[in-house]
């Protein structure tokens, strides 16, 4: 139970299953909105926008920034605690594609629901500027949005110009085998920063996989979940037979609220600087440049 227990909890922290529905607030959007965020994702953005003074409550896995514990809880990614909520009076509740059937019980009791996509990269600069119509914080949100546009762009560019492009696999769980596939953003970010993930091919958000699979994908590069770290198998057959294996190409994310890649928020730049200068050490220096010029006062909004 325990295990199953925390692979949901790891795909919820990503926030990025399938779903596309989104529901825009109403015109008559309070100037100081009481909001409930149910998805470290938006909770995020909130903070980032200088909004978290109408944040009333977060989930039980909102945990960045540290100031976000301190809120009430109203609910995980899949329950809500509605007397909770109702004794809140929200004017909206944030959530994320994947919660849709959440979203359904909270609007049968008669909340409105806002769903925000987040199956790119691109989708991060849309939630932005979404948020900041319904704080008020529109200016805030198109800078903050343009400038998170800006530095993945030149990212873009400067990866663009190599040739090599390792062969990387995202072990999101070992058991069952799960990874991120091509409709997840970390699949995008992955090309971004110069890499091939052997699982492109599988259009699902978070598939699971075989391991036969990944070994004949040969991967260069392992990126691990962070609770791998105190598992074996990953030094044994059939992953010892991988080149990554081989080559120290073995790379563990951080710990939850210290993990800038697994979820899609400014801190994702952070990522995309941890994960190009695996796949291209040789960029350190302008890596380093621009995380200096264009990542760095992004994220540190908070």
């Amino acid at each position: 139970m325990r295990r199953r227990n925390f692979i949901f909890a790891s795909l919820a922290m990503l926030i990025g299953i399938a779903g596309r529905a989104m529901a825009a607030p109403a015109a008559d959007t309070p100037a100081s909105p009481r909001l409930v965020s149910l998805a470290p994702s938006n909770t995020e953005l909130i903070y980032s926008l200088g909004a978290s003074d109408m944040l009333v409550a977060v989930s039980d896995v909102c945990d960045y920034p540290p100031q976000a514990k301190q809120k009430p809880k109203a609910g995980s990614f899949v329950n809500a605690r509605l007397e909770t909520i109702t004794r809140l009076h929200p004017d909206f509740v944030l959530l994320v594609n994947g919660q849709e059937a959440l979203a359904t019980t909270l609007k049968n009791r008669k909340f409105k629901v806002v769903i925000l996509k987040n199956e790119r990269l691109s989708d991060i600069s849309t939630n932005l500027l979404e948020l900041g119509k319904i704080t008020g914080r529109n200016e805030r949100a198109r800078q903050l949005s343009d400038k998170f546009n800006s530095a993945v762009r030149s990212l873009s560019l400067m990866i663009a110009k190599t040739k090599n492009r390792p062969r990387l696999f995202f072990c999101i769980w070992p058991d069952p085998l799960i990874t991120a596939g091509a409709g997840s953003f970390m699949h995008q970010a992955a090309t971004i920063c110069g890499g091939d993930n052997i699982a492109s091919s599988v259009p699902a958000a978070f598939p699971r996989i075989s391991i036969e699979r990944v070994v004949t994908g040969k991967p260069e590069i392992l990126i691990m979940a962070h609770q791998a770290r105190e598992q074996s198998f990953w030094k044994k057959a059939p992953w010892s037979s991988t080149p990554a294996a081989k080559s120290n190409g073995i790379y563990f994310l951080p710990e939850a609220d210290k993990d800038p890649l697994a979820r899609p928020g400014l801190r994702i730049l952070e990522g995309l600087y941890w994960l190009s200068g695996i796949a291209h050490p040789e960029l350190a220096p302008e890596l380093s440049r621009w995380h200096r010029e264009c990542a760095k006062s992004l994220t540190d909004v908070q």
